[in-house]
């Protein structure tokens, strides 16, 4: 039982660890390479034969590097596979997440009403200050696109108050540049001024 609980462990963690490589490469743009890591991911796991958390997130991995490059349809069967294993684990701790993956393919997708369910559905679920502000900012994405402005600001707005009182300072830029063309599309020349804290931030 020990050497069988052992055998658990290296597998686990070497899955874990082609994840962790997967996502420093998906930070850096090297989107295929870390597509490579996210399979090997799933490889290992294969071989352990015994499911766990690591198989939803390496294949929700690789349906957000299928679904960045504009592979919607591969994407979606990744989508799928991920859905599938977070409910055969019960893993209630991945609804922020996988709500969140559904949102963003059916903003990709042109799909934004149903987008906006998928999203509020993962915000009442999100249980950490990070999350809470990833998915307001994908929500503010897709209340734009319906020409929700004012609704679009709140989240907006939100996003950066949650982030600022968290010192998530590496979300801001997106929070600055998603409130820049929400005054862009209300044709206020003031816009500029977002882009410019957003790139401000970058900068430091």
């Amino acid at each position: 039982e020990v050497l069988f609980a052992l055998r658990g462990a290296w597998f686990q963690g070497a899955a874990e660890a082609a994840i962790g490589a997967g996502n420093v490469l998906e930070r850096q743009g090297g989107w295929d390479d870390a597509e490579q890591w996210y399979r090997r991911a799933l490889d290992v796991l294969e071989v352990d034969g015994r499911a766990g958390p690591e198989t939803w997130q390496a294949q929700l991995n690789i349906h957000i590097v299928l679904r960045s490059a504009g592979s919607l349809e591969e994407s979606l069967v990744w989508l799928k596979k991920a859905s599938d294993s977070i409910e055969k684990l019960g893993d209630e701790t991945a609804a922020q997440f996988l709500e969140n993956a559904w949102g963003q393919f059916h903003m990709a997708s042109g799909a934004f009403s149903e987008a906006e369910r998928h999203l509020r559905v993962g915000l009442s679920a999100a249980t950490d200050a990070r999350a809470h502000v990833t998915i307001r900012l994908n929500l503010a994405e897709a209340l734009l696109a319906q020409d929700h402005t004012l609704e679009a600001t709140e989240e907006a707005r939100e996003a950066e108050r949650v982030a600022l009182v968290s010192g998530i300072v590496r979300k801001l830029p997106e929070v600055y540049r998603i409130l820049g063309r929400i005054v862009s599309a209300e044709d206020n020349p003031d816009a500029f001024v977002f882009f410019e804290r957003a790139l401000d931030i970058v900068r430091e």
